[in-house]
């Protein structure tokens, strides 16, 4: 019923991730919107949330996120709340600092 008559090639989907077709200021309201609407407890989107936020400063560069909804659904918390603590206390400040130490340690090691 809200199916497309015609899918969307490759390019048409790249290109729309890249820039919406509805534009910008639509897609960011309903993102905000569905954070808002997060489903679970307020302590279980505190709990993944904090999840996220401990695995963001980790050496472990391609795996944070992964790394986050894994705690999160061992500790019952909420995945979705732990992407977002991933991306919003790892921010580049942090990793300007976390890439060369982990050049360091893994040249020492």
């Amino acid at each position: 019923m809200f199916r497309r008559r015609q899918s969307l090639g490759f390019a048409q989907r790249l290109r729309a991730m890249f820039w919406p077709s509805l534009g910008w200021r639509r897609t960011l309201s309903y993102y905000r919107l569905k954070l808002a609407r997060l489903s679970g407890s307020p302590h279980s989107i505190a709990l993944g949330f904090a999840c996220g936020a401990a695995m963001a400063p980790s050496p472990l560069m391609g795996v944070h996120l992964a790394a986050a909804a894994l705690l999160a659904m061992f500790m019952r918390g909420n995945v979705i709340a732990s992407a977002l603590g991933c991306v919003v206390v790892g921010n580049p400040w942090t990793y300007t600092v976390l890439w060369p130490a982990t050049l360091e340690i893994g040249r020492l090691m």
